[in-house]
């Protein structure tokens, strides 16, 4: 199993500490690869994931709806230390268009 190493993770390779399967490791058989995705999984996800499905649908789109909207809140912070003097309408227009996806017809 591939592991990060620590000079890999200063690079800026990965954030996490995730075992990624290799493509040796993955053969053409789909549950070999499905097994080794699952493998791949962090012990805190597996926890998330238990959370996630105790949950009514409705609860998981309002928790959606809440983690979107931290999102936004962190991406317009940062943008707000980058650009000090802009003005917040149009941080809100770039955080806008930053989470709002283009879609061609």
């Amino acid at each position: 199993m591939f592991s990060v190493t620590t000079s890999e993770r200063s690079a800026g390779i990965s954030l996490y500490n995730v075992a990624v399967p290799t493509p040796s490791e993955i053969s053409n058989e789909p549950e070999d690869e499905i097994d080794a995705i699952v493998r791949g999984i962090a012990p805190l996800d597996w926890v998330q994931m238990r959370l996630t499905a105790a949950l009514t649908p409705a609860q998981r789109i309002q928790t959606a709806m809440q983690a979107q909207a931290f999102a936004k809140a962190l991406f317009r912070g940062s943008l707000m230390k980058r650009f000090p003097d802009m003005p917040l309408d149009e941080l809100n227009m770039m955080v806008l268009a930053h989470f709002t996806p283009v879609r061609m017809r």
